[in-house]
């Protein structure tokens, strides 16, 4: 509740926002983005407020609504003029955002840094680190949704950032049963199977085709004598 506090109060007294996460998003990068976008549009409508990118589009996530409003630039630390509050998702090191990390690190602004990995953080001025939770999309739903009314496209953001960092849920252990609780949650919200949710949005993107071409166009059949097959 405490950093939930000090986050909306970050925010209030912010004028011009950025939303962010590491380059070559993933499905939770990209649900961590999603949530906080609506979470603060939602909550003061007249903010400016972006999300923004370092890297290029990927179009499977085009059906979650507000992907459309992503911003996609060659280095996000080139795009900071006027922002007071830098908000960075799924990612504690400057090094994970942009090309221009040293550039990044002089922002004269506020910055928020919300993440689940272990390693430690760059310095920001709130941050909320926790590596006993599975993805960023737990953390935010543990700090802001777990008592709240969640709309729509917020659930839908939630599950998918939920659900690409516990591999539909077969990477949880003993102590991750908090997980289940949080897709029970979004799945009954959302009245849909996780096999068709996971169908919208579960294409191959062009750069991991461009990496299995590769692959297949070096790939050759040897026969190795002594391996033990025919």
């Amino acid at each position: 509740m405490k950093f939930a506090d000090e986050f909306f109060k970050s925010v209030s007294d912010a004028k011009n926002i950025v939303i962010t996460s590491h380059t070559s998003p993933d499905d939770d990068s990209v649900g961590s983005v999603l949530v906080i976008y609506w979470t603060i549009k939602n909550k003061y409508p007249k903010k400016n407020v972006e999300a923004i990118y370092t890297g290029e589009r990927e179009n499977r996530y085009k059906k979650f609504e507000g992907y459309d409003k992503i911003k996609f630039v060659p280095d996000l630390a080139d795009n900071m003029n006027g922002v007071d509050l830098l908000i960075m998702l799924d990612g504690g090191g400057f090094g994970r955002f942009s090309n221009q990390p040293e550039k990044l690190r002089k922002f004269a602004g506020k910055t928020i840094c919300i993440d689940h990995h272990s390693s430690p953080p760059d310095g920001f001025d709130l941050f909320m680190l926790c590596p006993q939770l599975l993805s960023s999309c737990q953390i935010i739903y543990e700090s802001f949704y777990k008592t709240a009314d969640i709309p729509k496209p917020i659930a839908e953001a939630l599950l998918l950032g939920l659900l690409g960092d516990t591999g539909n849920f077969s990477y949880l252990g003993p102590s991750d049963l908090g997980a289940f609780d949080m897709g029970k949650r979004l799945i009954d919200i959302l009245q849909i199977q996780v096999q068709e949710f996971v169908a919208r949005y579960s294409l191959i993107s062009p750069r991991i085709f461009k990496l299995i071409s590769e692959l297949i166009v070096n790939t050759k059949l040897e026969k190795i004598e002594g391996w033990g097959y025919n």
